[in-house]
């Protein structure tokens, strides 16, 4: 004969399998998507391919240009423009650790970015805001290999950046889908 413990289990395990098989059912049943799930076999949205990503001044502002257009259109196709994004990038670098000869041991690389979306045809900013991230480095006694550490500080922070920017633009164009794309 089963001991009361048994019994008591036994409906709680059948429940949360139940839970379990059921929650992907009632989340796509709310609308939910995931953030980088693919429209199509290639990756491309139409809604997302409409953005124009503007001029970024700088070696850094180039690199941001061009990873945040491979994202919205990663095929390169000829769509109209619907949004023009505009970024202004800001790097600062802050010492850490100081000797006792006030050179610095460690830095970090701060990468802001301020941006701001408008649609092209009713010149209304649509997003705006900023986002920011920071990666630290050692400095040597070779500033060469300073240099190069700082150098990697910074691209690593800018892929964090362009990585908020990415998640950002997109839940904004997900959210503000036109008719024709949502069948």
């Amino acid at each position: 004969m089963p001991d009361c413990k048994t019994r008591t289990v036994e409906p709680c395990r059948r429940r949360l399998l139940a839970l379990v098989l059921c929650a992907p059912l009632l989340l796509g049943a709310c609308g939910f998507h995931p953030l980088y799930e693919q429209h199509h076999e290639s990756g491309f949205d139409a809604d997302l391919a409409t953005v124009k990503v503007g001029l970024i001044p700088n070696r850094i502002g180039q690199e941001l240009a061009i990873s945040l257009r491979d994202t919205f259109n990663p095929d390169g196709k000829s769509v109209p423009t619907r949004y023009l994004l505009e970024v202004n990038l800001v790097t600062q670098r802050q010492d850490l650790g100081i000797r006792a000869d006030a050179t610095a041991v460690r830095s970090e690389m701060i990468v802001l970015a301020y941006y701001k979306m408008t649609d092209v045809n009713s010149h209304q900013q649509v997003v705006s805001g900023s986002t920011r991230a920071t990666s630290a480095f050692d400095v040597g006694n070779d500033g060469y290999a300073t240099q190069v550490a700082q150098q990697n500080a910074v691209e690593r922070a800018l892929e964090e950046v362009a990585d908020d920017l990415r998640e950002r633009i997109t839940l904004y164009i997900r959210s503000h889908r036109t008719t024709a794309s949502r069948s």
